[in-house]
This record gives structure tokens, sequence and C-alpha cells, in this order.
């Protein structure tokens, strides 16, 4: 069935089928994209090929459904028309490194985007954008720095871990399978000898300089 599934999408979506045959698409062209970057559905996302030169994507970049990133902008054709002039707009876009862009976010180009920054969904992005930041809006501005989002997440994450698998018990009458909490086991697991495979592979690899690893050593479990 997955066989099946793959044939059909490369067949539809062609290069669009996933993100690694997008990726290798652009790459192919000219574009600059980096190790680790993942489009969550590459067939809903468009990244402006035109000229692919003009575009940089980081290292582990996520880019989630109806993203759309330009390096160009069509109009000066309306200066064309009226007065003659023909004033081609192509700037270099560049998103840095570890920078999530949320679900139809436009950015436009000549955006300079810096690493470690989250994009809000539905975001129009232009201009200038510092490392460590969140930014949301249209047009999209600065909401609170990479620090102060951890710490609101932080604050926040216990209550809605156990809302999540309080919910999960009411509609199934059964405790929630480990499958599904992958992104909450931080919440009650402490050592890493014990660990559930479906958890350590959210860890990553077991290395020295494995921020995660060392993160998750140093931390106490609630429970």
């Amino acid at each position: 069935m997955k066989l099946l599934k793959y044939i059909k999408n490369r067949v539809i979506y062609s290069f669009r089928a996933n993100s690694d045959s997008y990726i290798k698409y652009l790459k192919n062209k000219g574009m600059s994209i980096g190790i680790g970057t993942y489009f969550i559905s590459a067939k809903d996302t468009w990244i402006d090929d035109q000229k692919p030169w003009m575009i940089t994507i980081g290292d582990n970049c996520v880019i989630t459904s109806g993203v759309v990133v330009l390096s160009h902008d069509y109009s000066w054709i309306v200066l064309k028309n009226k007065y003659g002039d023909i004033l081609g707009n192509i700037k270099e876009t560049r998103i840095g490194n570890n920078c999530f862009v949320g679900m139809n976010s436009i950015i436009l180009c000549g955006t300079q985007i810096g690493n470690n920054v989250i994009i809000g969904a539905n975001s129009v992005v232009s201009g200038e954008y510092p490392d460590d930041c969140v930014i949301a809006g249209n047009p999209a501005k600065i909401i609170c720095t990479l620090d102060e989002f951890r710490k609101k997440r932080k604050e926040k994450f216990v209550n809605e871990s156990i809302k999540f698998a309080q919910l999960y018990y009411l509609n199934y009458k059964m405790d929630i399978p480990k499958r599904y909490l992958k992104e909450h086991f931080y919440v009650f697991e402490n050592r890493i000898d014990n660990l559930d495979n479906v958890f350590k592979n959210e860890l990553g690899d077991i290395c020295d300089n494995n921020i995660v690893i060392n993160n998750f050593k140093n931390k106490q479990s609630i429970f």
C-alpha cells in the first residue's frame, strides 16, 4: 500500500510528491537549502524557483502547508503599462537556520530572517528580522523573543499535557497510548535508559553534543 501511495503521489504531484523530492528539485535548480530542512506538505508549498539562486533556506527549518516564499515582485508591470518603465524587482530572500514557518504564510522578496525564528500562521513577512524571535501578523512584527516564548510554553506545558491525556481518557475510556505522548514525555520521564523507543526517536542521536539529550538528562520529571 505504501508503494502504491508513493507511486500515485509521484504521478500526480511529480517533484512535489514529498519533501525530499521537492528539495532535490529546488537544489538541482541552484537553490541553497540546508541540512535537516523539511516541507510538511510539499504539494501545497510554493517556493519561487524562477531565480533560484536568490533564495536561501538554512538548516533544520520546517516549512508548513500553504507557505509561499518569493524572490521577485511583478507589480512593476503597472509602471510599465503607465509610464513605459521596466523596473524589475528581484531581491535576495533568506531564511536562517532552525526556523519554523507557520501555515499559509507569505515571505516576500527581499526578506531577511535570522536564525531560530518562529513565524506565526497567515503572516505576511517583509523586511529584516533578528535571531531568536517570534513574529506574526500582516505585516509581520516581532511578538516576543524566543526566550520569552520558551518561558510561556514552560508555564503552560504541564497543564496542557495533563488535559491532553484526560480528554483522551474521557473519549476512549482508556489510558492514552505512548505513541501519542512523544511531545509530552518530558512531564513524566527522567531516565534515558528506560525510555520507550517512541520517545528516544524524539531525542535524536545519542552523542555528547546533542542539546536535547543533555537537556533531558539535567531536568526533573514532574510526576
